[in-house]
């Protein structure tokens, strides 16, 4: 795949896991919609508080989660800070159709250095950060969503009682 594919890729499956992460909020929050669920029969407020929630941002929906899985690992929280910054990354990033990279410049010093925790970068010169979506970089994304899917979501569908594959 080309760059601009594996940056499609990313995100698309970083919005799936944000949708996911909505729902697990719901269900834990409104117990009683679990009991009326179902792949194919959805409560009228599920659909309600997910408006509501689509409408929030990523790191909202992530301090959201930690409040209703105090107990969940904190490299979790931390995998999925990586995500969202990804996802702005590419979302809000200057994409070129004929360059294998994105230019992302974060609105502040303070998220330049945050985003850079999360990408190898020798000396930078400006705030503009130049994102490569090559092999390397999409296996590592990649990876954390399998993870994700594999680990993390399989878990905490357990505690709240919903099956995982109604939500997948």
């Amino acid at each position: 795949m080309s760059a601009m594919e594996n940056a499609g890729h990313i995100l698309i499956n970083i919005i799936w896991i944000q949708g996911v992460l909505v729902d697990l909020i719901i269900f834990k929050e409104h117990p009683e919609i679990i009991k009326s669920f179902t792949a194919t029969n959805k409560s009228q407020n599920l659909g309600k508080y997910r408006q509501e929630h689509w409408k929030k941002n990523f790191s909202e929906i992530i301090e959201r989660l930690k409040k209703c899985f105090p107990k969940t690992h904190p490299s979790w929280f931390e995998r999925l800070k990586y995500f969202a910054d990804i996802r702005n990354a590419i979302a809000h990033g200057r994409i070129f159709v004929n360059k294998d990279y994105i230019l992302y410049e974060p609105d502040s010093e303070q998220k330049t250095k945050k985003f850079e925790k999360h990408i190898k970068r020798k000396k930078p010169k400006s705030q503009t950060i130049q994102i490569k979506f090559d092999d390397k970089n999409f296996k590592k994304a990649l990876d954390g969503i399998i993870e994700f899917d594999q680990k993390f979501f399989p878990s905490i569908c357990k505690k709240t009682g919903i099956n995982y594959n109604q939500i997948k």
